[in-house]
């Protein structure tokens, strides 16, 4: 019987470890965040590719030992890295982007 339980925690890990490869207008349907302006969509779009990369590697890591943690898209993973450099231009982005309606 532990054993299934371990097996079974351990396929559970290993699901959620796996990055969620997903387009923009996935992304901005889940988490609810809607653009209709193309320039900033496809900068959008360009920072959430390139945030699964990171979580592609971290998970991988994670699943090698390397790690003890794993990621996954979350919603800030759509901002562009300049955008995260100052702290006062997302500030209230970060309390909405994670309060639960």
């Amino acid at each position: 019987m532990k054993f299934l339980a371990i097996i079974s925690t351990l396929a559970l890990v290993l699901a959620l470890a796996q990055a969620d490869d997903i387009s923009i207008e996935e992304f901005e349907k889940e988490f609810h965040q809607l653009t209709n302006d193309k320039s900033i969509e496809e900068q959008e779009a360009e920072a959430l590719e390139d945030s699964e990369k990171v979580i592609d590697e971290i998970n991988e890591e994670y699943k090698e030992g390397k790690e003890t943690f794993f990621e996954k898209v979350n919603p800030m993973s759509d901002v562009p890295e300049d955008e995260l450099e100052d702290p006062e231009d997302f500030k209230g982005m970060m309390h909405d982007a994670f309060v639960i309606s």
